[in-house]
């Protein structure tokens, strides 16, 4: 600034040509080519103070198994650069700019060890070495303390488990979503983490020591320049000390932050126990129970709608998933277990009830195919008529008790379709089909009706026409029974006792025929004809018959009279 003095200082005396001559002898600077070399190696070291041992773009909860093949992936990349690529890109560069300098202090093709030994090439390469070895150290002991740190800022919250869908997490570091994700699974013995969670610090320790590992094996460019030495091995350059030092602190660091993290997973999984027994529940053997179980429909009601509710509180109390801290856990399989559960237990049960409905569908039906039956029933004679007719005028009563049946029949399909559960398509059928039956019977109770009618009118016809024969028939049998005083000969009892007997049996038909035209007339609605002659033709020929047919007796029994053995004859 203003006012500063400026002036000359006075050095002491010195030897400054030997000086300049011994910094010569000691400096690697003494070529543009070593003076290149320099900066392209400290080029290529910054290219590896880039890199990073771990992934740790970590945005979202993984499985431990995506987490450990999401951090191989990276280190496929990492580890050929470190042990191949990078080392040859160096070894590429040195050979290109030393190749011409020909015999001297950066000889690369000096054969004698003694010589490369007293060389600066020799000192290059140690220096080039040390680079190397700092670069890695540095990348990867930063690369070692952000992936801890990362981790450890993951498990470091403060977690409180109350229920399922109850849980409370404090970040004490530095907030972010739960590094691993828990599946909660069904098993035969009820709820568990598909993947322990002790399963996802192994796999955090195994991706460490992965890391730590691509750090080794990294060789040395010495041997690779100077390819006319003799080499009995391979220099490696000294990096990272597995379980030792820096490496071993950051482990155990590790290992206590996750194991610290585990217990909430476990407490949280321990809150499913009370699901445990709907979990593990057996619906066939729940549903062969409740089919050999007798119930009535109005108990049913209120075990299936207990189970519609549990279905729907699942819904709300069991999150989809659940922030613990390091973890997040998905309980999605457990909620669609529970919650199709009890669904399908309510539909069991449903499908029982469903049963009621059908069953009075099956019975009423029944009754009502007789009834159908009876009615459809074909008819011969007009007695067959009359008597479908009285059929049909009782049906009113039985058809009222099964109206009835069929009221209680939709009383519990009602009581069914509340649950809004689909029934098949044969009890759908069979449902509709009862209720229309009443119909069809009404409309087959009209066709009866109108069929008998017509046959009244057939068979009233009919009748006359054989009531006509009748009359004819009758005057026969009048002149034949009169005409029985001419039969006098005792010699032709035979012949006239066979007339009698041919005689009675049509008499005995033409009364049948007078009952049935009497009764027939009845159902008709017409007065009853008088047959007092079939009466009196009848008492007219009984003396008759008596007489010849006492006479036939006679001569048959006077054979064994008068022919047979004495100890024989029946004295009656």
């Amino acid at each position: 600034g203003a006012g500063t003095l400026l002036r000359c200082e006075d050095l002491p005396p010195h030897a400054c040509l030997s000086q300049q001559h011994g910094f010569t002898f000691r400096t690697l600077l003494t070529t543009p080519e070593a003076v290149a070399a320099t900066s392209k190696v400290r080029a290529e070291c910054n290219r590896v103070l880039d890199l990073s041992l771990f992934s740790l773009d970590l945005t979202k909860s993984v499985p431990s198994e995506e987490f450990a093949q999401l951090q191989a992936t990276h280190l496929s990349g990492v580890t050929p650069f470190l042990r191949e690529h990078w080392p040859a890109s160096i070894k590429n560069a040195l050979r290109g700019l030393f190749k011409d300098l020909g015999k001297g202090w950066f000889n690369i093709h000096e054969t004698r060890s003694e010589i490369y030994d007293q060389s600066k090439l020799k000192r290059f390469f140690r220096m080039a070495a040390l680079m190397m070895q700092d670069a890695v150290v540095s990348m990867a002991e930063a690369s070692v303390s952000s992936y801890v740190n990362t981790i450890c800022e993951r498990c470091d919250h403060v977690v409180t488990v109350r229920s399922a869908s109850d849980v409370s997490v404090v970040s004490a570091g530095a907030s972010g979503a739960g590094l691993f994700t828990l599946e909660l699974a069904v098993g035969e013995d009820g709820e568990f983490f598909r993947v322990p969670p002790a399963m996802c610090k192994d796999a955090v320790l195994s991706v460490y020591a992965r890391g730590v590992e691509a750090t080794l094996g990294i060789p040395q460019i010495e041997r690779q320049v100077m390819e006319s030495l003799f080499w009995s091995d391979t220099p490696m350059l000294q990096t990272l000390s597995r379980g030792e030092g820096f490496v071993a602190e950051q482990q155990a660091r590790l290992s206590d932050a996750v194991e610290k993290a585990l217990p909430p997973a476990a407490e949280y999984l321990a809150t499913f126990a009370q699901y445990r027994d709907y979990l593990i529940l057996d619906e066939a053997a729940f549903a062969a129970k409740y089919e050999a179980d007798e119930r009535p429909i109005a108990e049913m009601v209120p075990e299936a709608k207990k189970h519609l509710q549990l279905a729907a509180e699942m819904e709300e109390a069991i999150p989809l998933r659940m922030p613990l801290g390091l973890f997040t856990v998905s309980c999605t399989a457990v909620r669609n277990t529970l919650v199709e559960r009890h669904r399908s237990l309510a539909a069991i049960i449903v499908k029982r009830m469903s049963a009621a409905p059908m069953h009075s569908a099956h019975e009423t039906g029944k009754r009502f195919a007789g009834v159908l039956q009876r009615l459809n029933q074909p008819t011969e004679t007009i007695e067959e008529v009359a008597e479908l007719e009285e059929y049909a005028r009782q049906l009113p009563a039985e058809l009222a008790e099964l109206q009835e049946g069929i009221k209680a029949m939709v009383a519990e399909q009602e009581v069914v379709d509340q649950f809004e559960m689909v029934s098949p398509d044969a009890d759908v059928k069979a449902f509709w089909a009862t209720i229309a039956l009443p119909r069809r019977v009404a409309e087959q109770i009209e066709a009866v009706g109108v069929k008998a009618a017509e046959m009244r009118e057939q068979y009233a016809q009919e009748m006359q026409s054989e009531q006509a024969a009748f009359d004819k028939s009758l005057d026969r049998l009048e002149k034949v029974v009169g005409g029985f005083d001419k039969h006098t000969s005792f010699d032709r009892t035979k012949e006239v006792a066979s007339e009698v007997r041919q005689l009675q049996l049509e008499l005995k038909d033409a009364e049948e025929k007078r009952a049935r035209f009497n009764k027939r007339e009845v159902i008709f609605g017409q007065e009853q004809t008088d047959y007092s002659q079939l009466l009196r033709t009848s008492k007219a020929f009984e003396p008759y018959a008596t007489l010849w047919l006492t006479a036939d007796k006679w001569l048959e029994s006077q054979k064994e009279w008068f022919g047979g053995a004495f100890n024989k004859l029946e004295p009656e």
